[in-house]
């Protein structure tokens, strides 16, 4: 699919192998790009290693599986069976072109880990360590967001005062306003 502005526009993959050409074929690096809105498929013509565009991507849809109404701020629980597939999915598939992933649980805009796919409270300890396992036995290289190897939980304050993210203020008050409550009763 064609997001527009944001991925798989027309030329997108006449600029990736351009860019590798003129600038990154002369560095030894490595390179990685989100690719929202892609398909496992899409994302073959990404990490294939003779088309010299991107050496891994990141992919979102395992990021979505829990989303609902309100988005990243729904209270629905992803279903195992949906992760399962989503990530053999996306390693079987660019395994058909050589391909590589970039594995990961969250990132800067999303919950941590063991408060989104474990269970913070009894079984914390056992659900970081799983969430790690998982996650170093794909195939595909393994990200690590500031706190995961800690099994760090979602911070829940008592006030939305004390949150110090402009995300969670805004969705607040965007649902105060549809529900017809005031801030303070909420």
């Amino acid at each position: 699919s064609y997001y527009a502005g944001a991925a798989n526009g027309p030329k997108v993959h006449d600029y990736l192998q351009e860019m590798h050409e003129q600038v990154l074929s002369h560095y030894n690096i490595m390179t990685v790009g989100e690719t929202p809105h892609t398909t496992a498929q899409q994302a073959q013509l990404y990490t294939a290693a003779d088309r010299h565009e991107l050496d891994m991507v990141f992919h979102f849809d395992h990021m979505h599986l829990d989303y609902g109404q309100y988005g990243k701020f729904s209270t629905n629980r992803f279903k195992l069976v949906d992760l399962k597939e989503v990530l053999a999915r996306w390693e079987n598939t660019l395994a058909q072109v050589d391909g590589w992933n970039s594995l990961y649980w969250s990132n800067h805009d999303q919950p941590r880990p063991v408060t989104r796919f474990g269970d913070e409270g009894q079984y914390r300890i056992r659900s970081a360590k799983m969430l790690g396992t998982v996650l170093h036995m794909l195939q595909g290289t393994p990200y690590i967001f500031e706190g995961e190897e800690l099994g760090l939980k979602n911070v829940h304050f008592d006030q939305l005062s004390d949150y110090n993210d402009l995300e969670t203020k805004n969705i607040f008050k965007e649902l105060t306003q549809q529900h017809h409550e005031s801030p303070e009763a909420a």
